[in-house]
């Protein structure tokens, strides 16, 4: 999988045949749901509402936020190994191709959720849904 990781805020460039994925559980504020063409939400990949509330609230705490969000990923392996797949069909491409741009909206580029996830990401390989 080729991942990249960017801000939404700031009109984010998206290379040819890449995939725009929101990864956060809300939708950043002040934007409008066409600020990315072809932009899919995929908030079910994003950390829980109490975990969110709580890295907010520690922001300081990076490494526990990593540790805990890691371990929901992976309670929802399926989901997003079926959310794969249904990229993989829509596109044509297999997981080891698949270019996705994960976009988030926290301030911080180096601490936030999407570079956790993109490191899940990439850890699974070819991910395939679970029966």
């Amino acid at each position: 999988m080729q991942i990249r990781v960017a801000r939404i805020y700031g009109s984010p460039t998206v290379k040819k045949d890449e995939i725009p994925l929101l990864v956060d559980r809300l939708w950043p504020r002040g934007l409008s749901k066409e600020s990315v063409p072809g932009l899919r939400w995929m908030k079910e990949w994003a950390p829980s509402s109490a975990l969110r509330q709580w890295f907010h609230a520690h922001p300081e705490e990076f490494g526990t936020f990593r540790e805990r969000y890691l371990a929901e990923l992976a309670g929802e392996r399926s989901r997003i190994a079926g959310d794969l797949a249904r990229l993989e069909s829509e596109t044509g491409k297999d997981a080891a191709t698949l270019p996705l741009l994960l976009l988030f909206g926290a301030r911080d580029p180096d601490h936030n959720n999407a570079t956790v996830l993109r490191d899940y990401l990439a850890s699974l390989g070819r991910p395939r849904p679970i029966p």
